[in-house]
């Protein structure tokens, strides 16, 4: 199970095309897949912001804040209005507004109890109160260890400013997500794989089934890669779409 900061209820249907947002700090990108075959999808339209999306802390902040209007007009710039039938956003937050964390808690603690203490301890990482965190928990009931938890972290502030940015604009919040997971999706289902990445990112061409053989390493590089992140997060809802786990 991937861990996910934020998603809507939605009943399932088959999506042909989506949306991925990447932010980061010095460098945004929008990247939208469609089908180009059966089972496999290709690059629609990309752009990017070389603005920065986040603005320097205010007041009583501590550290920098997403930029709800920024965003909002990078949603509206005339290269997304001209995919009017892509509806469907996923986005990710920058590595420094969301954790990742697992441990193993005893088999002997209740699991409301164990969900306690893991959302305390991602409070704490991220220097907040605990209401002021949405947390997302997974746990590993069989595999090695069996009974381990995986959690997914940030601050609800960020979230309600990615609502206020997508509202109003021809898209829809299918989910939020840390980017590490989005790379990794985007490596197990590139084409070719590896050999890909050095090819231009509007080449790319993604599968509905994963790549056979190792995977491919995630690298430091590769979660400062925009383009990358951005089509792992528009194959979320793709995958998703055609009864694949994302």
């Amino acid at each position: 199970m991937v861990e996910t900061l934020w998603q809507q209820w939605r009943q399932r249907r088959r999506i042909r095309a989506a949306w991925g947002c990447a932010l980061g700090p010095d460098l945004s990108c929008l990247m939208a897949l469609g089908v180009q075959a059966p089972g496999h999808w290709r690059v629609l339209a990309s752009l990017q912001r070389s603005q920065p999306l986040l603005r320097p802390p205010q007041g009583d902040e501590e550290e920098d804040q997403l930029d709800a209007q920024a965003l909002r007009e990078l949603l509206q710039s005339p290269q997304v209005s001209a995919q009017a039938g892509v509806r469907q956003l996923c986005i990710s937050l920058p590595l420094q507004h969301c954790i990742l964390g697992h441990g193993d808690w005893p088999a002997s603690m209740p699991r409301q109890e164990a969900a306690a203490r893991i959302h305390q301890e991602a409070a704490a990482a991220l220097n907040l109160a605990p209401a002021a965190v949405c947390l997302d928990l997974a746990f590993v009931e069989h595999g090695q260890p069996p009974g381990a938890w995986h959690w997914a972290a940030c601050a609800r502030s960020d979230l309600r400013q990615l609502h206020r940015a997508v509202k109003g604009t021809q898209l829809q919040l299918w989910a939020v997500e840390p980017l590490q997971h989005a790379v990794e999706r985007a490596c197990r289902h590139l084409v070719d794989g590896s050999t890909a990445l050095w090819s231009t990112p509007k080449d790319w061409q993604f599968s509905l089934q994963s790549r056979s053989g190792p995977p491919m390493p995630v690298t430091t590089d590769m979660l400062s890669y925009p383009q990358l992140v951005a089509c792992g997060l528009a194959l979320a809802p793709l995958l998703e779409s055609h009864g694949h786990g994302a």
